[in-house]
């Protein structure tokens, strides 16, 4: 008995560790998969940046400096954090959607930022999104337009991120709840606190990474294009059916023609044509047409 129960316990440890390995060897991977953007030769035949970035040594060295002024969890941005902010929002309107999604770091969990947010400031992310909802934010002291948007990702769950989004994709609805998915790419600012509607009173505020980046967002069919387009699936399956059937019944009447013709029966005066009498006359013509057939045969 008591052989059999270090024999389970030793069992079991094994199956703990050899699971702890397997979870160690996937995050590994997943963060070798994170540091993945496109290689340098690629990048070079992209659009090339129409101002500063993160590329020059010179900004990265004072985005360094201004994201030591930067308070993770607060509500809003204070007056010393808003350099940061707008050196990102420069950075952003400098380079295009594909540029920026080509130097990006793929698959970079939500935990990463939520987690550890120091080591990621700054840090060029690639996400694919749900867009949840948008709302006007207005113009920076820049006068570049901003629109933020509530995006899940298929990791990320039920916990938010906060897109600062340049160049709004002009169709997209905004200050609407919305289920639309979309490709971001951006740079990550901050853990941003926020009041959520359902937190109770007194609890702290809800908190999401913030980033300012692009959005490569394609306009879905709505429900009424949608319908539209299997009313005209169904309208032109009609027509075929119906110019099949016309088809049909012209061949058969262009055979059936001359014997038809003769062996019609003509109703009687005032009267119709019994069925019996019917279905004798053409057992007849049927039974005539076979004759006449034998007869060309000889």
């Amino acid at each position: 008995m008591a052989l059999g129960v270090t024999t389970l316990v030793v069992l079991f440890l094994l199956i703990a560790r050899l699971r702890d390995e397997g979870a160690s060897a996937r995050l590994a991977a997943a963060r070798q998969s994170a540091d993945e953007p496109a290689p340098p030769a690629a990048i070079a035949k992209l659009p090339q940046p129409t101002g500063p970035t993160d590329e020059d040594e010179e900004e990265a060295e004072a985005a360094k400096v201004e994201f030591q002024a930067i308070s993770d969890g607060t509500i809003g941005l204070d007056p010393i954090e808003m350099f940061a902010y707008n050196r990102l929002v420069s950075w952003v309107k400098s380079q295009s959607f594909t540029r920026l999604w080509a130097r990006a770091r793929k698959n970079l969990a939500y935990t990463y930022l939520y987690d550890d947010a120091a080591g990621h400031r700054g840090a060029l992310v690639a996400l694919d999104v749900e867009i949840r909802l948008v709302r006007d934010v207005g113009k920076t002291e820049a006068g570049v337009q901003l629109y933020e948007a509530s995006a899940t990702t298929q990791q990320s769950g039920n916990h938010l991120y906060e897109l600062l989004i340049v160049d709004f994709p002009p169709k997209m609805p905004v200050d609407a709840v919305i289920r639309e998915k979309a490709r971001f790419a951006g740079y990550f600012l901050k853990v941003h606190g926020h009041e959520s509607g359902v937190a109770q009173p007194g609890r702290p505020p809800e908190r999401a990474p913030l980033l300012i980046g692009r959005l490569d967002w394609k306009p879905t069919a709505s429900p009424a294009e949608t319908c539209i387009g299997r009313d005209s699936i169904w309208v032109a399956a009609a027509l075929a059916l119906l110019l099949l059937a016309w088809g049909m019944r012209f061949l058969f009447w262009k055979r059936r023609g001359p014997t038809a013709g003769r062996n019609a029966l003509k109703p009687p005066a005032g009267g119709v044509i019994p069925v019996e009498a019917w279905l004798d006359q053409c057992a007849a013509g049927s039974l005539e047409e076979g004759n006449q057939t034998d007869e060309n045969n000889e």
